[in-house]
């Protein structure tokens, strides 16, 4: 019996753990900036949900950019942006 309630707990905390992967690098360009939902959608279709203290305001569609980016429960989230002219 114990052994059973080990394996229940065992299973309900991996649940119950927030998704976070190791941070992966996208590089493309911009199709659409939605400052209200503070996200960024590329021209591939990928769009990343950003930090809430990573400015968006100077991004506009056609930059190229690279999203440094984790997964946490099936969103992509941004946590650092670098434009190809070296600014974001």
């Amino acid at each position: 019996m114990k052994k059973q309630l080990r394996y229940i707990i065992t299973a309900l905390a991996i649940l119950l753990l927030p998704s976070v992967t190791q941070a992966d690098e996208v590089t493309g360009k911009i199709a659409l900036v939605d400052a209200e939902k503070h996200t960024i959608t590329l021209t591939s279709g990928m769009t990343f949900f950003v930090a809430e203290s990573i400015s968006i305001v100077e991004l506009i569609p056609g930059d190229d950019i690279e999203i440094t980016f984790g997964r946490e429960n099936g969103m992509l989230i941004a946590v650092k942006l670098s434009r190809s002219d070296g600014e974001a």
